[in-house]
């Protein structure tokens, strides 16, 4: 199952409110609940489907996409409400939310679990606590031979995204995740039991390491990072340009 990155803010509205959805939509309305359309066992990609109970009553499921999902939507929707009147022996009444191509967050990557055979994939949140840093505005992410695992994987993920430039040493290099099993009181075995898979590259940074766009010292890292940010916003228009060229001339040692 691909879940997508806006499902759990957009459901919990749905559950917060059903009986509001049906109106959204121009449907009969009545006493509304979410309810398990036990369809799982066929496919989990269905969002959520509420029973609204008018007269006769009838089954509403809610689909939200965005991007490419949009393009392959209505068969789905064909199959998914075939399944559903079939198992339900109701009415049903189909309802799609189109969103805008942002709700459509970058992929992040995933972990491949020995025991499942399967890989767990994570996503980008659209909605989050807080103000904005936005899209636009560039990012430099600093790293050193001490960078690791959950380090490092923020560091791939941005630069193999396209989201930030990687300023400073090669990594260590842990993509693999461990885990320790006794074989005697006094010994222990640890041994790969999952491995990060990228959605981008289909490899991660095991043993390699994340390789910098700018590789250079890391003690030299954040005043390279520094002047890369200043000669961006120079670039701006505004008072802020001048405040950038200023503190660049004033310090003349910052790394090139």
């Amino acid at each position: 199952m691909t879940m997508k990155p806006y499902d759990p803010t957009l459901k919990a509205l749905v559950e917060t409110a059903p009986e509001s959805w049906p109106a959204l939509f121009g449907r009969p309305t009545g006493p509304t609940e979410v309810i398990d359309a036990d369809i799982a066992t066929v496919t989990g990609a269905a969002d959520k489907v509420l029973r609204v109970s008018t007269g006769p009553p009838y089954l509403l499921p809610l689909e939200f996409v965005a991007g490419h999902d949009a393009a392959v939507l209505p068969r789905k929707m064909h199959v998914r409400n075939a399944l559903l009147e079939d198992r339900h022996d109701m009415l049903v009444r189909s309802g799609a939310v189109l969103l805008r191509p942002e709700a459509d967050s970058p992929q992040l990557t995933g972990l491949y679990e020995r025991a499942t055979g399967r890989v767990r994939q994570f996503w980008t949140l659209p909605c989050v606590p807080g103000r904005r840093f936005g899209a636009a505005k560039p990012l430099y992410v600093l790293t050193s031979g001490a960078t690791f695992s959950g380090g490092e994987q923020v560091s791939y993920d941005l630069q193999q995204t396209g989201r930030a430039v990687i300023v400073g040493a090669r990594t260590k290099g842990g993509a693999h995740a461990r885990e320790g099993f006794r074989v005697h009181p006094h010994l222990e075995a640890t041994i790969s039991v999952s491995r990060a898979v990228s959605p981008v590259t289909g490899g991660n940074w095991e043993g390699t390491g994340v390789v910098p766009d700018i590789e250079i010292l890391a003690e030299r890292a954040r005043d390279q990072a520094y002047r890369l940010a200043l000669e961006y916003v120079i670039t701006l228009p505004g008072a802020a340009a001048a405040e950038a060229r200023d503190a660049l001339a004033e310090r003349p040692g910052i790394a090139n």
